[in-house]
């Protein structure tokens, strides 16, 4: 692995003539909301009544608890993450004291976006200029999707999930994603209020609104690995995403690279381990799809994500079995400080 350096453009290849807005009716979880739903001849416009269309409840009946903290640390997870967003729905911000100025400065203000966003409890924070490639086409629903055009830049944070945890037992993993999961409600609802109360717009987003892969690449995160997740360079792939729009001037981050597409090219630790054969064992990158789950015009590893997710319906739990064999997920447990 080479050294982390700052480059002018991100480092992934697009085919522009290819590349449109992707559906979130066509990531996996959708997909397979609906399919889970259907009758056998049919297949319904609408995500399943109660489902937040990100994930159901995992449990089923072949689930067992093996592990009751585990299990119960996995439910609280979920269950933060579907509702905190609700918490800071129903109170508006408060106004700005009389003649305060709202910060001008894009480099003071993106150095202070950060630093909130660290304190709110992310690990890593980078901003970019949103491309309005990676904001979605349309929603679960089919509703077309469209930010305020004034909404001209992304907090994109990180998560690290234990790392410890996602290697030691099923039970252990599947909190470890959860509580993962429970922590980017947090840090993207707490930030967007931070930004509001200082009187400028914005928007708290999970894995809703955009792709956040692509911009958390724009935003100086990190790289896209053989596995279809994002790699940072402290954390490796063991984290989770999240991404704050809004209005605000900020300074934009620059993308690194430091070598996960040689690395992944010699690697197929990931694809071996994949208990669905999800992951592409190719030796090099390609604009392949191989599910409705992949959006055309991108080089990368095609990931069978439909495949993947049905593993996790079979088994009741988010499967980490990528994550734990990435030889760059950290070695013991994840430093979060």
């Amino acid at each position: 692995m080479r050294q982390t350096r700052h480059v002018a453009d991100p480092p992934y290849t697009i085919k522009p003539e290819v590349l449109r807005r992707f559906d979130q009716g066509n990531t996996a979880f959708s997909l397979l909301a609906r399919e889970q739903c259907a009758p056998p001849t049919t297949m319904p416009q609408s995500r399943p009544a109660g489902g937040d269309g990100f994930h159901n409840d995992f449990t089923g009946p072949e689930h067992s608890i093996e592990d009751g903290a585990s299990d119960s640390l996995a439910r609280i997870g979920r269950f933060v993450h579907n509702r905190f967003r609700r918490l800071f729905e129903d109170a508006a911000p408060a106004a700005p004291p009389a003649g305060a100025e709202r910060p001008a400065d894009p480099a003071a203000n993106a150095k202070m976006v950060k630093h909130a966003a660290r304190q709110f409890g992310a690990d890593l924070a980078g901003i970019c200029e949103v491309n309005p490639l990676w904001v979605y086409a349309r929603d679960e629903e089919g509703r077309k999707v469209e930010l305020p055009a004034s909404h001209r830049w992304a907090v994109v944070m990180a998560t690290a999930m234990d790392a410890d945890a996602i290697r030691r037992s099923a039970p252990a993993a599947n909190a470890a994603t959860h509580l993962g999961y429970m922590r980017m409600a947090i840090h993207a609802s707490c930030l967007a209020r931070f930004i509001e109360e200082l009187g400028h717009a914005a928007v708290a987003c999970r894995n809703d609104t955009a792709l956040s892969i692509p911009l958390a690449i724009d935003a100086g995160l990190g790289e896209m690995g053989r596995s279809g997740s994002l790699i940072t360079p402290r954390f490796g792939p063991c984290v989770r995403l999240c991404k704050v729009f809004t209005d605000m001037p900020l300074a934009a981050d620059s993308p690194i690279e430091f070598g996960v597409g040689e690395t992944c090219r010699a690697c197929r630790r990931c694809a071996e381990a994949c208990p669905a054969g999800a992951i592409s064992t190719a030796p090099a990158p390609s604009f392949e799809t191989v599910c409705p789950a992949n959006n055309p015009g991108v080089l990368r590893y095609p990931v069978n994500a439909v495949e993947c997710l049905r593993h996790w319906r079979r088994t009741g739990r988010s499967c980490s079995a990528c994550l734990a064999a990435c030889p760059l997920t950290p070695s013991g447990q994840t430093d979060t400080g």
